[in-house]
């Protein structure tokens, strides 16, 4: 006679092999539905898909989800650019209906139902989907560390290439324009095409919020970067009234669509940023860039310049008397170094600087949100600066 234990373990077995079918059957089935909108084909190319219905996160995790399945699709002679994966999510979100149709555009496919959020996405373009990925989480702020190359299409010009090392760039596909500003332009584009105000931003239902590109200059001629990013990168979206800007005259900031921020080895002198110290660097009595300042040291900081401050975690633990290895151990913030820090964020708010806190460890995970949470509701720092963005919007 079989025991009640023998039929416990066929009854286990039983379920395990239900569960793994049906497991099959829904993973062939989310193969077989993306399979289907791939056969919609916009251009006749057989590579492009049609309009999902998903944005957001939803619609990053479905590309995640069938990376295999998207990056491997026949595409004939044409080369990859930044990677698989990037090129065909840019294929998909920019296409032909989205041309001066606002409820197709590239906005609308991104960021339709995506709530802005106060989060900068630390070295964004080190992302599988540099810009995209932050903006489908509602990330209000990103970061692009740029350097100096020569002109992939003019070897007597210079250029101005996205890396962290100035040992991998690749100045052809990751340049400022291909991965950010060309990109901003025509998503903005896109959505304003029908609005005389031309006030639309890249969030479908939050128009108004700005999104902070931070500029991180890391060459060590800073003049010349600067140079480049205004004169070749950052004016058509000027010209287009796309950029916030401090108004000289009325001696106040008109914020838009898109607010530069100046980071890193930046020249911090209005001689060069201003070039005309009266009437501006296109003579047009604004300046388009806004300066970071410190949150330790308020003294770096230019009047009328700075809108962000920023420091790192470290440094203002060492400047309350602690460290981050103190910090680390314990796995949160004490009372004192929530008083002694809080009181240095305040005074920078005071002058109407937001702030944001850099360097905060990636790990122990628990450690990390303990660390997020403190900043945001202990602190009450501005912007939360992080890696894992999927995670951090959850604190929101």
């Amino acid at each position: 006679m079989i025991s009640l234990r023998a039929w416990f373990m066929v009854l286990v077995l039983y379920l395990i092999a239900i569960c793994t079918l049906l497991s099959r059957s829904a993973t062939n089935s989310d193969f077989l539905f993306l399979s289907s909108v791939d056969k919609r084909d916009l251009d006749g190319t057989g590579h492009r898909m049609d309009h999902l219905g998903l944005t957001g996160g939803k619609l990053i995790r479905l590309f995640e989800k069938h990376l295999v399945h998207v990056a491997s699709k026949d595409r004939g002679d044409v080369p990859i650019k930044v990677s698989r994966y990037y090129d065909a999510f840019k294929d998909y979100l920019f296409d032909e209906s989205s041309k001066c149709n606002p409820v197709r555009s590239v906005v609308a496919r991104l960021t339709r139902d995506v709530e802005p959020v106060p989060i900068h996405s630390h070295n964004d373009y080190w992302r599988s989907l540099p810009l995209f990925e932050a903006l489908a989480y509602g990330a209000t702020s990103v970061e692009a560390d740029v350097w100096i190359v020569k002109d992939p299409q003019d070897s007597q010009k210079n250029a101005l290439a996205v890396a962290h090392n100035e040992n991998y760039i690749d100045s052809v596909h990751q340049s400022l324009d291909n991965l950010y500003t060309d990109l901003l332009l025509q998503m903005l584009n896109e959505v304003n095409c029908q609005d005389e105000d031309r006030s639309h931003g890249v969030f479908f239902d939050s128009p108004e919020t700005t999104l902070f590109l931070f500029i991180d200059f890391k060459s060590q001629d800073n003049r010349e970067t600067y140079s480049l990013l205004m004169n070749r990168y950052l004016k058509p979206l000027i010209d287009q009234n796309y950029t916030s800007y401090y108004d000289m005259n009325q001696h106040k900031m008109v914020w838009r669509q898109i607010t530069v921020v100046l980071t890193g080895d930046f020249p911090n002198d209005l001689d060069v940023v201003d070039e005309d110290l009266d009437h501006g660097y296109f003579h047009d009595d604004k300046r388009y860039v806004t300066l970071e300042s410190s949150i330790i040291d308020q003294s770096t900081m230019i009047p009328n310049t700075s809108v962000m401050a920023a420091s790192s975690f470290s440094e203002m633990l060492e400047g309350c008397h602690s460290s981050l290895a103190n910090a680390v151990w314990r796995g949160r913030l004490d009372h004192q170094e929530i008083t002694c820090m809080k009181s240095m964020i305040s005074k920078t708010q005071q002058n109407g600087v937001r702030t944001r806190i850099w360097g905060v460890p990636n790990w122990p995970r628990r450690t990390v949100k303990t660390f997020w949470r403190q900043i945001v509701d202990d602190l009450q720092s501005d912007v939360l600066n992080v890696d894992k963005l999927r995670l951090a919007t959850r604190r929101f």
